[in-house]
Formats: C-alpha cells, structure tokens, sequence
C-alpha cells in the first residue's frame, strides 16, 4: 500500500527508507536519511519523504533524533522483501558506509562507519580508517573495546595487520598521544614486544622532559609487561617508582592502579596476605573516587586469594558485584574475566556445565576483543573441565592452542602451567617420555621466574615418574627438594603429598622405621589443614606401618 501511494513521483522510496533504516546500526536522523536518498550534495526533496514519514510514523520511533523501527515485525518484513540474501544485505551497509565515509570526523562517523565497514566485509577501508591516527584517536576515546572487536575481525578475515598500521607509532614517529593509545592497544591484543618498545621509548621521553604525570603512567605501563615476561624484581622496581611519584603529586587514581599491579606481583610470590593488603588499599581509594572500573579490578582479585584459601562463598560475593560492576561500565575485559573466575569456583563445587556456559562466555568475549590473554586463560580453563571428565582429546586439543597463545604473547607463567596440565595428559596415556620432557621445560622456567609453588608440583610429577621408572634414588631427591620448597612457602598439601610419596619409596626399601615416620607427619599436616580425602586414604597405612615400626 505504501509503495503504491508514495513511490508515484519518487520510484523506491519505500524500499530505498526502509532498508535503510534496517541496515543502520542504531537509526538515522532525517537529515542523514534525506541525505543518502539523494546524491552527494543534494538531499531528496522533503516534498518526496514527507507524506511517507506521516504515514509511516506508527511504526517508527525517534530515540535521540534517530529514527528507527518500533517493533522488529517492520524489520523483519523489510528484510524477508527487500533484503533477503547476503549480498543485498552488503550493498545496503556499503551504501551506508559510503555515506558516513565522506562526513566530518564526528561521534555519528565514529560510531557508525567501522560498524557498517565490517557487515560490508570492506576490510581494506576499515583498516586504513583504524591506520588515521584522527579517527584512531577517536574511535579509541569513544570506545576501546570497540576498536579491540574491529582490529580482532579485520585481522581475521583479512591479511591486513595491526602492526603494519601503526609502523609510524612504534618506530616512534608519531605524536606522543597517539603512541601512548597504540601502545595500550597493541598490549591488549598479543603484541607485548611492540608494545615494550613504545613504553619504553615515552617512558625516557617523559623522564628527560620532567613530565611526571606521563612518567608515572608509563612506569605502570611497562611494568605490566615486564612482569608478563617473568621479570618480577623488575616490574617492582617500575610500581615503586611510579607509586613514589603518584604520591608526591597527589594522584590517588593513579595510585590505586599501581598498588594494584603490585598486588598481583606480591600474589605471584605466594605472599598472599601482603597482596591482600595491597588490594585492600586500592579497593578503598577506588570507592573513595568512585572508580568503578578500578574498583571492579580489586574485588575481582581478591577474591583470586580468597579462592585460594578456600574461602569460595566471600570470593563469590566479590566476583558477582564485580561482575554488575563490568555489565554496568560495559566492560567486555573485565566481564570475561568475572565469568571465568567465578566458573573456578562452580567446578571447584562440581557444577562443571554451569562452569562450562560461563567459560564459553568468557572465550566469545575474548575472541571478540582479540584478548590473546584472557582467551589463554579460558581455553587452558575449559580444558581443565574436559580432562577432569576423561575427555583427553579435546582437553588436549584446548591446551595445545593454549600453549600457542602463551608462547606468542612470552607469557611464560602462563606457559609453565599449561607444559603441567599437558604432561599429566601424556602421563595418564603411558606416554612417559612426553611428560618427562614437558615438565623438564616447566622446570627450568619456573626456576627462572622464581615460581616457587609450581615448580614444587613439577619436581613431584618428575619424581613420579622416575618412580614408575624403578629411578628410585633419582626420585627421593626431588620428593626431598618438593618438600623443602613446600616447607619453605607453606604449601600444606604439597607437603602432605611429598611425605607420603617419601614413605611409599622407603616402605618399599624395607624401612618401616624411617616411612612410619614420614607418613605419621603428613597424617598430622592433613588432619590439620582437613585434607579429609587425604587422611581416610593414609590413616590404614599409617595403622599397618606402625605396627611394623
């Protein structure tokens, strides 16, 4: 009815506004639709538009001076007629974006040209635009997350590459806030290297100028991925410094951000009490400034620690108010990390598909955001909930891309752990050799980075094999070093382990004496730490043995 009362003098008009509007992203304003009716410089007549506008005015709604459907009927009848295959479907964004494409940098050209780019698959375009450093700078103010989903689909689907883009940024020919954003950029999405050698370039720019409020920043900055690489003493050094300066000038939301880093530092050492303080503190600037996004941040690694001690219903409490937090600020980053860190504690509690549906999630956002980081982690998490179901296939298949990722983005603590998980799957399958040689390599990294608790697993799991392996005086050496390292960080289940792992061997010998001993201590560590599972298995030994002792 409508295209036989207003298409007389002006031939689509129906066609030509209604799948407009179903190809915008949030509507257009009329002078936008009256512009892209007609042709460059010469918008249609409002003469042609108006009646049709009157008529169609019921099934329209104006939200912010936008004009869009009111009901998804309209648009999926608009879509079934005029819009039904793919490639139509990619003429009307190219059209939009055409348009948009040759407007003034503004909000409207920000938020509606690389959206449209990408349902055009106009990968080149979007690629030279995200290249500008104008409409960069731009995007980037307007939304980072946006600009992180735009890079991960362009590097997807096409061979055009982040790190081509902004050559000029990282050889360090382009204005110093442009670098900074690109740094942030290329930080979050796998590229540390690139990264590294912006920061540290702004970091002796901002040192010889005095400018102390770059400085500090930039200190934070490169401490981040200092303290990716492993490098902990160094990346302390970095958070020191910039927390000496962000109190000399006052700058308490700065401050927050550094003791926050340096929590997590603290927290890799095994110090766990002083991380907390540390966390703590943030957490109280962050409510003082109603930082959310800071905010959001502490309570979601505290409850990293309180995990750890086993304390999952307060770790819970913090992860689900951090996680309103991110949905309020939309904050995909933080997001996916909430939901991976709560589904820790839905598999701790056996609700393995609840952890599952909320790993997925986490891997979708990431995947979207091209968060190589944050993917690393969730995958190596899924792949957790497939092994503990006997699923060593797919388990494996996760952990293999896990393992890429880290070794791509010089995560090496990352990468330690995951050379762990691996080697148990080769130990479960009979394949010694291949575990051997995994946990050999997670040795020697985690004597590099210091990794005291993971390098006392390691130890164990070699010397379990050299047990199989009849290696027994080999074995007792590394049970012995498992040992000393869970005395000297306090690893009580460890410890327990180690001693009893000790006994089995010299039970074994003919040394009832010296393996009563041994298991008698584990019994006490466990019955202390309620290690009940550990104590029903040992409590029969310890009864034969004492006997014989």
């Amino acid at each position: 009815r409508w295209e036989g009362d207003y298409e007389r003098d002006r031939p689509n008009l129906v066609r030509d506004t209604m799948t407009l509007l179903w190809a915008a992203r949030r509507g257009l304003s009329e002078v936008e639709l009256l512009e892209v009716l007609g042709t460059p410089g010469a918008p249609l007549p409002r003469a042609y538009f108006t009646p049709l506008h009157l008529a169609a005015d019921a099934a329209l709604v104006n939200r912010s001076g936008l004009l869009n459907f009111a009901h998804d009927y309209l648009r999926q009848a608009v879509e079934r007629l005029y819009a039904a295959t793919l490639e139509s479907q990619k003429a009307l964004h190219a059209r939009i974006a055409d348009y948009f494409g040759r407007q003034p940098l503004g909000l409207r050209q920000v938020d509606e040209l690389p959206w449209q780019l990408v349902r055009a698959e106009n990968w080149k375009v979007l690629y030279q635009r995200l290249a500008e450093p104008t409409f960069f700078a731009a995007a980037w103010e307007g939304n980072q997350f946006e600009v992180k989903t735009y890079w991960a689909q362009v590097e997807t689907s096409s061979p055009w590459r982040m790190t081509e883009a902004y050559t000029a940024a990282i050889q360090g020919t382009g204005s110093g806030e442009f670098e900074w954003n690109v740094g942030m950029l290329l930080a979050n999405t796998g590229h540390p290297e690139e990264a590294m050698t912006i920061r540290g370039r702004l970091v002796e720019k901002y040192r010889k100028s005095g400018d102390f409020i770059n400085l500090q920043a930039s200190l934070g900055n490169q401490a981040v991925i200092v303290r990716a690489r492993g490098q902990l003493d160094e990346a302390m050094a970095l958070h020191k410094e910039e927390e000496r300066i962000c109190r000399q000038l006052g700058n308490l939301d700065s401050l927050q951000r550094s003791l926050g880093n340096q929590a997590l530092i603290v927290q890799d050492r095994g110090q766990l009490d002083e991380a907390m303080a540390l966390h703590k503190e943030q957490e109280r600037i962050c409510r003082q400034l109603g930082n959310l996004h800071g905010l959001q941040g502490s309570l979601g690694n505290q409850a990293g620690i309180l995990q750890d001690r086993g304390e999952f219903d307060d770790a819970m409490a913090l992860l689900k108010e951090a996680e309103h937090i991110c949905r309020q600020l939309g904050n995909l980053d933080g997001l996916q990390a909430c939901l991976s860190n709560q589904a820790v504690i839905l598999q701790d509690r056996g609700q393995l598909d609840d952890a599952m549906t909320l790993r997925k999630e986490a891997e979708r956002i990431c995947r979207q955001l091209g968060n190589l980081d944050g993917l690393s982690i969730t995958l190596g998490n899924q792949a957790g909930i497939h092994y503990s179901r006997g699923q060593l296939d797919e388990a494996m298949a996760l952990y293999k891309e896990q393992e890429r990722i880290c070794r791509q983005l010089g995560n090496r603590h990352r990468l330690q752990s995951n050379l762990g998980n691996q080697a148990v799957i080769h130990y479960s399958r009979g394949q010694l050799d291949k575990a051997m040689d995994l946990l050999k390599e997670q040795e020697r990294i985690c004597r590099q980075l210091g990794n005291l608790d993971s390098l006392s697993k390691s130890l164990g799991s070699l010397a379990g094999i050299l047990k199989d392996r009849g290696q027994v005086e080999e074995a007792i050496a590394l049970y012995k070093e498992e040992e000393r390292i869970c005395r000297q960080i306090g690893n009580p289940i460890g410890l327990a382990i180690s001693l009893a792992n000790q006994a089995s061997i010299l039970s074994k010998q003919g040394h009832p004496k010296e393996a009563f001993c041994l298991l008698e201590e584990a019994l006490r560590v466990a019955q202390k730490h309620g290690l009940v599972a550990f104590v029903q298995q040992i409590l029969p030994i310890v009864d034969r043995l004492r006997g014989s002792a």
